[in-house]
């Protein structure tokens, strides 16, 4: 039905609901597929009419699984609102949870106690709204419940802005762990966001301003800031995260950072000042009743948005683009300009308003409280992602590696460069030679190898990490004096070893370590060099690949009756698939290599076409020869190289095939890592790359002929729990193995000592 209204309105957004005088009909205009926005107008619908709206919007499976393992504590205090949340819209979904704060969870009556036998699984956080949080203003409570409604395409409405957590009665009747009154305090947060730190001179004034009131402080057991003067110590003396709700329970308020303490203090409804400065908008982290000093808008760099930088050098490269002066020392000018004494008034402010007495504890509010225990374990158990996220030297360092094509090797050393930069690093990135248009943004000299300036032209005394392709031969034979030029170098080996193994002025000079992607590589160099260097080290670093986007699709249950989808995606280069003319071509290196012969993909595929009727294989993109030999097959499925995004293909999979000739040996390969990161099961043979990307049995198979290949489809299309575990699995080893950041560590020791 035509709308006779929208025509002329003239508003930014709107929701209009019509209905037809003579019909009946009703219509329903505005912007129906901006789930944000919707939810924005239906919840200003129910604050204005009194209405019970907006009610969940769309269907949910009848099992869900999320999943939470490498958030913060105070992040996962927020994940509870959303798991409160979705289960008030949606009852009858059962939720199981993977998360590396179980305690958080433990009498939740919201999550099912044993695993599911039917769910998907869903990576959620707090990442979107996060990004979202200078235009929108939306408190981070509202964080997973929106990247929830994402992932499951429905709307449920938002609860209470406030943690969701469950004490027993005998953790409530407990004789507290210290006498009160208290509060608490922490002057600590992540010791890497050097940015949001108050100076300790400063808390140290707060607690000499306030003698009547007993402060508790707080920390972990390796937080490296100072007990202060005149507090209790209670420094890594809790033993449990149920320890420390015990104590925020009997507390009368708490004062730190925009950090986990305020997330407990909203959970037990407790005062809190928090010492927030200009980082990020004032609206995503405060809690109503909480004494929130804020400066966004106080300083030119915080004008219009808050700037969200982790490092106290970031702080100071922000404050130049603005032309503001830098300063000297760790205290950001946002933080610094709260002073002592208005953090004092703001604690006092609960006593002049009667919120809090001197003379008596206050009475708890929180009710979230049951008789028994419920304890809820994690799924499986998930390890902690312990990669670097920082750098502690801040290192300079030349960077040269060819570019002239948009191949894997290139895009990887961009990442690396990225990931370098990310965390202090100044990195001079020189090309090889020319550089490929895909690269023109990546901050590149334009100063080459190629162009023979570079010896002269480059930063000298600084350390060389060389990224080679097959320039490792001229390298070897031209870089002299680039490499003398150079601190130390060190050179990441993306093709072959080349006569790097036995050219002894660089073996013997300068060289600090030489990079491999997989061990066999590392075994080839040591046998072809004939001997043990002392100095050069020889380490096994996978590439740098970007995994994010990879990691936060579903990885699926399979129906009943689905069939089992298998996939492959690669360029349709002939050695990447066994054609007619790589069949009997290239390196037999091992004794399955060299005994058993390798059949043509036309073949190959024909024998599990007849072998398994319900499987169906997908690519993207096979070789001409392969999707040739199926012209009409409905079960072979052949994509255009690019047809779709990358994980979008592989979001439809529930298995991965990646087999090649023996002309193609792979250093990682980065399809086996995309493929690992969005949860799928990889069959592949134990050589090269692959070996050292699959866990047997875990999240994979090492398969050397048909016969094998054919086993490990017919167990994972058998036993689906078995694939689905198997999926979950192999993107928590990508997540922890795969990280791009493992190299700032790498090149730290190596370049710096460590």
């Amino acid at each position: 039905m035509e709308c006779k209204v929208c025509p002329d309105m003239r508003y930014a957004e709107h929701l209009l609901v019509t209905k037809d005088i003579n019909t009946g009909d009703i219509h329903v205009h505005g912007p129906t597929d901006n789930q944000p926005v919707m939810k924005e107008l239906l919840d200003a619908l129910h604050t204005q009419t009194g209405f019970d709206v907006p009610q969940p919007l769309g269907s949910v499976p009848p099992y869900i699984s999320l999943s939470s393992t490498s958030q913060r504590l105070g992040d996962t205090l927020t994940a509870t609102c959303a798991v409160r949340d979705f289960k008030a819209a949606y009852p009858n979904c059962k939720i199981h949870l993977s998360t590396n704060f179980p305690e958080v969870w433990y009498n939740n009556p919201y999550i099912s106690e044993h695993p599911l036998e039917s769910s998907d699984t869903i990576l959620f956080g707090t990442g979107f709204l996060t990004n979202k949080s200078n235009l929108w203003d939306l408190h981070m409570a509202n964080a997973f419940r929106v990247s929830l409604e994402k992932h499951l395409g429905i709307i449920f409405p938002q609860g209470p802005i406030k943690p969701d957590i469950w004490m027993t009665e005998e953790e409530i009747k407990t004789s507290p762990m210290i006498e009160g009154p208290y509060w608490l305090l922490t002057t600590g947060g992540e010791p890497q966001w050097t940015a949001k730190m108050y100076p300790d001179d400063g808390w140290q004034e707060v607690i000499d301003l306030l003698p009547e009131i007993k402060f508790v402080q707080i920390a972990t057991a390796s937080d490296p800031r100072p007990i202060l003067k005149n507090v209790v110590d209670f420094k890594g003396k809790t033993n449990s995260t149920r320890d420390l709700f015990k104590i925020f329970y009997h507390a009368q308020g708490t004062l730190g950072l925009v950090s986990m303490h305020m997330h407990l203090s909203a959970a037990f409804d407790n005062p809190c000042v928090v010492v927030a400065g200009a980082r990020e908008p004032a609206w995503f982290t405060h809690y109503y009743g909480h004494q929130y000093l804020s400066t966004n808008g106080c300083l030119p760099c915080s004008g219009t948005h808050a700037c969200w930088k982790c490092e106290i050098d970031s702080c100071k490269k922000t404050r130049e683009k603005f032309g503001l002066k830098s300063y000297d020392g760790v205290v950001p000018p946002c933080i610094k300009m709260i002073e002592p004494a208005h953090i004092v008034s703001a604690v006092r402010n609960y006593y002049a308003g009667g919120i809090l007495d001197h003379k008596s504890k206050r009475k708890p509010t929180f009710s979230n409280i049951v008789k028994d225990t419920k304890v809820i374990a994690p799924y499986r158990e998930v390890k902690k992602l312990e990669v670097v996220t920082k750098s502690d030297v801040h290192g300079e360092i030349n960077v040269l590696a060819s570019l002239s094509s948009k191949g894997g090797g290139e895009q990887s050393v961009c990442k690396l460069v990225d990931v370098l930069r990310n965390v202090g690093w100044k990195v001079n990135f020189h090309p090889w030679d020319k550089v490929h248009d895909n690269y023109k943004n990546a901050d590149v000299s334009q100063i080459s190898f190629k162009s023979g300036n570079l010896a002269d032209e480059m930063k000298k005394n600084i350390p060389l990490l060389f990224y080679a392709n097959d320039q490792i031969y001229e390298f070897c034979e031209n870089a002299m004096t680039v490499v003398e030029n150079s601190s130390g170098v060190g050179i990441a080996i993306n093709y072959v070893n080349g006569p790097l193994p036995k050219c002894e002025w660089l073996l013997n000079g300068k060289l600090r370590a030489v990079f491999f992607q997989n061990e066999e590589k590392r075994n080839e160099f040591h046998a072809d060099a004939g001997q043990f260097i002392e100095h050069v080290k020889l380490i096994i670093q996978p590439g740098a690949i970007d995994l994010d986007k990879f990691m936060s699709s579903v990885i699926r249950k399979r129906g009943k009756d689905e069939p089992l989808v298998v996939l492959k995606h690669c360029v349709a280069d002939y050695r990447k698939y066994v054609t007619k003319q790589s069949v009997a071509s290239g390196n037999r290196i091992h004794v399955w290599q060299r005994k058993i012969v390798k059949e043509e993909d036309a073949k190959f595929y024909e024998r599990f076409l007849k072998k398994f009727p319900k499987i169906r294989f997908e690519f993207m993109e096979a070789h001409r020869e392969l999707s040739d030999a199926f012209p009409n097959e409905p079960r072979m499925v052949f994509h255009k190289w690019d047809a779709m995004p990358v994980e979008k293909f592989l979001a439809q999979g529930h298995v991965y095939l990646y087999r090649t000739s023996n002309l193609w040996r792979d250093q990682y390969p980065r399809v086996v890592g995309e493929a690992l990161a969005a949860g799928l099961p990889v069959l592949t043979e134990p050589r090269d790359g692959t070996k050292d990307r699959v866990q047997h049995g875990d999240t994979g198979f090492y398969c050397v002929d048909y016969d094998g290949f054919e086993y490990a489809l017919r167990i994972l299309e058998r036993k689906e729990d078995y694939r689905h575990e198997m999926g979950l699995t192999a993107r928590e080893w990508a997540r922890y193995n795969l990280d791009p950041r493992k190299w700032i560590k790498v090149l730290e020791d190596v370049f710096y000592g460590g």
